[in-house]
């Protein structure tokens, strides 16, 4: 496979100014979508890609069907579909014959928040937050998914950033409040597959967020994609007990697990951790991610229990027409799956022994599927997929 030629990001200055939330309707930027040479392949969830991190600041985005060539020097193919659209709020969608699913990489982006439809819980905790008194407060991430003429879910945002932590930091939601720099989204040469990224930088860590997604008719699931997050430590120190957050928001409903017994458990209502072992237990029971869960809980427990495989199960749902939500989190760099007062399907990743190194890197695989799962034999299939292909 060659390597897609990267895209032309134009910056608007106008849009660094983030107190006036109507500078999203008028200043813009321009990102163009080109096409390169990247052929469909059924091995899309095999695979693992590489992120593209170029330097440029922006905190919102503008998408052309076309690069400026193709679009005014070639006549448009059948062959060659627009499959990324900017919509109305300023967000990304990418759509397939009868499926799409909504991007959004503006953070705060008010035409986001106004239809979300949903509070998120803590927003009833801790009602002195009132910076967190939006539906969603960051919102970086997929907000929108439809498919086979099923109702558009009524509230997600997935894979939002939102806290880091390590010994002697609290970094709660400084992920949430910097800018998204380099926001590139591109395509295959059918327009099969499409990879998003971006990457931001908090308290000198820098996180890419990168995405793959699928035209549904060529995946074994209902619907699948692949998320990629690789962190670096800029630092010139240690970062002991290191962990980062990302939130999977929806709307409230039970979530199950594969607990360590080999059996499909529901998750607690509250702050409910699952972890590969007592050992990571305990590393998160000592750091200030847990004195962050406690001031949020009101009356909830906080529970840690250990998992088989770190997966986090959603109910049947219509939306999913009647299938279930699933996200599979590397289990070399998952530190705990997380559900929290039955409102998200979260997941914290950290470096392999724990400790972050300055100059040291890692890379988090994660898989979201659609798809039906009705036994631990159902999850054991995926499970063996998952490490067949993105973990190999």
């Amino acid at each position: 496979m060659r390597k897609l030629p990267k895209m032309k990001v134009v910056i608007s200055r106008e849009r660094l100014k983030l107190k006036n939330p109507k500078v999203g309707e008028s200043a813009r930027q321009d990102l163009s979508i080109r096409r390169g040479t990247l052929l469909a392949r059924r091995d899309f969830l095999p695979r693992l890609f590489k992120l593209s991190l170029a330097g440029i600041s922006s905190i919102a985005i503008r998408t052309h069907g076309t690069n400026e060539r193709s679009r005014h020097d070639s006549p448009k193919r059948d062959t060659d579909p627009q499959r990324v659209l900017e919509t109305p709020k300023g967000t990304y969608k990418i759509h397939w014959e009868d499926s799409s699913i909504e991007l959004n990489l503006i953070p705060m982006n008010p035409r986001v928040t106004a239809d979300a439809g949903v509070e998120v819980e803590y927003v009833h905790v801790r009602p002195d937050l009132s910076i967190l008194a939006s539906p969603i407060s960051d919102l970086v991430g997929i907000v929108g998914l439809s498919f086979d003429g099923a109702p558009r879910i009524p509230r997600i945002c997935w894979d939002n950033r939102e806290h880091h932590f390590w010994e002697g930091f609290e970094g709660t939601y400084e992920p949430r409040n910097v800018v998204v720099n380099a926001p590139e989204i591109e395509t295959d040469e059918s327009g099969s597959l499409v990879r998003a990224s971006y990457y931001f930088v908090a308290n000198h860590v820098k996180t890419g967020v990168a995405w793959e997604f699928l035209d549904p008719k060529l995946s074994p699931y209902k619907f699948a994609w692949n998320t990629a997050i690789t962190v670096e430590n800029l630092t010139h120190e240690t970062l002991k007990s290191y962990f980062q957050f990302f939130a999977c928001y929806h709307q409230r409903g039970t979530n199950y697990y594969w607990d360590s017994s080999n059996e499909i458990k529901p998750c607690s209502n509250g702050g409910f951790n699952a972890t590969r072992d007592a050992e990571t237990a305990r590393i998160l029971r000592a750091s200030p991610y847990h004195s962050h869960m406690e001031r949020y809980r009101a009356d909830r427990e906080i529970l840690y229990v250990r998992y088989a495989n770190p997966i986090l199960i959603s109910e049947k749902r219509e939306w999913f027409g009647g299938l279930r939500h699933l996200i599979l989190v590397d289990p070399k760099r998952c530190a705990s799956i997380v559900t929290w007062f039955e409102q998200a399907r979260d997941y914290t990743i950290s470096p392999p022994d724990f400790d972050f190194k300055p100059g040291e890197k890692f890379t988090a695989q994660i898989r979201h599927i659609i798809t039906s799962v009705e036994s631990v034999n159902d999850l054991k299939k995926l499970w063996a997929h998952f490490e067949k292909g993105v973990l190999a």
